[in-house]
């Protein structure tokens, strides 16, 4: 019986500006160097899941104050999938809105 894992994968970010409307890019680290061939990215999981990208690698921008649950799912050619969830916290230190 061959067991299968999933995959090992690791959601990146890096904030683009440090104040409201927030720009962070994402990527994902594949700790299992199987070759992806989907990526699903939610980028407010907290609302259920919404698929809003499916590229490798996205920017989003969060226009409003709030913590936001980043989920991730990617599957590989054989069908295997992984998922990782991250949390970006965007703050409008410039002041009130």
């Amino acid at each position: 019986e061959t067991e299968y894992n999933p995959l090992q994968i690791k959601i990146n970010n890096r904030k683009l500006n440090n104040e409201l409307p927030l720009q962070v890019k994402f990527n994902i680290n594949n700790l299992s160097d199987n070759i992806i061939t989907n990526y699903e990215w939610d980028f407010n999981y907290k609302d259920g899941l919404n698929i809003e990208a499916s590229e490798s690698e996205t920017i989003k921008t969060f226009a409003k104050n709030g913590e936001y649950i980043i989920y991730c799912k990617v599957i590989d050619v054989n069908g295997l999938s992984g998922i990782d969830t991250t949390t970006i916290i965007a703050i409008n230190t410039a002041g009130d809105t």
